[in-house]
Parts: C-alpha cells; structure tokens; sequence
C-alpha cells in the first residue's frame, strides 16, 4: 500500500520560530531532514537529538559519516545519551563521541552558542576526549 503524506521543509515551517531543542526521528533520514532545516538550525543554535543507526542510515541513503559531516559543518559536536539506571535516579549520562559511533541517540551541542558552551564546559564535555561526560 502506497500512502501520500504532505511534505514542507523545516525551514519554511519553523521561519518565524526559534527551536531551543531539535528532536529528529525519521528512520534514517536525518540528514535530509537537517538539510531542511539548515537556516533555522544556523540561526537558533538549538540543540539537537538525533538517532544514529548505521544500518537504517544506509537504507535511506545516507551514512554516519554523511551524519556526522552535515552537524560539524553546522559547528555541531556529538554526545552519546546513555540511559541511567534505577540505582542511580535513572538519570542520563552524555559521552563524547567519535567516527565509530553506532546504535544510540546524540544529543548535539553547538559550541557557538554559549549556553551550550557554558553547559559544555562546566560539565567539563571538552576535556578529556571521547571518555569524557556527564550525568544529567
């Protein structure tokens, strides 16, 4: 069965909005839902939640390193959410990610923004390379 949904770029739908957190889902086509929302992205600097799935990127025709290329170019940097445990409040953990990174959600932070970059670095995000983090 073949269904026909209306389709509007991010950026014509978001023109008089500006998003603090970007939240994308779309089974494999992030990067051509990024690509519609570059203006906005560029002058909100919101945060952004993707996921990373190398297999379901491919099979929409991207990859993790399109992914990854598309948030840099934009002055993005990765983290991988990693969910908490009961014993530990169920709180969230964000660590540093590298090319190999597969399977999870990122939470991106734009180090242009300088609330993301006080968040960055008063969580100490920027030191100590991908075992770097923190709990949320």
């Amino acid at each position: 069965m073949r269904v026909t949904v209306p389709v509007r770029r991010g950026d014509d739908f978001l023109k008089d909005e500006r998003p603090a957190l970007i939240k994308i889902d779309v089974e494999g086509f992030e990067v051509n839902v990024i690509n519609g929302l570059t203006e906005t992205i560029r002058q909100s600097l919101p945060l952004v939640v993707t996921e990373v799935i190398s297999v379901v990127l491919e099979r929409a025709g991207s990859s993790v390193a399109d992914l990854l290329g598309k948030m840099e170019v934009l002055g993005y940097v990765g983290f991988k959410l990693l969910p908490g445990s009961a014993g530990d409040g169920a709180r969230w953990s964000l660590r540093a990610i590298d090319r190999t990174v597969d399977n999870c959600d990122v939470l991106w932070i734009n180090l242009t923004n300088p609330a993301h970059l006080a968040l960055a670095q008063g969580k100490r995000l920027l030191q100590g390379g991908a075992k770097s983090g923190l709990t949320v």
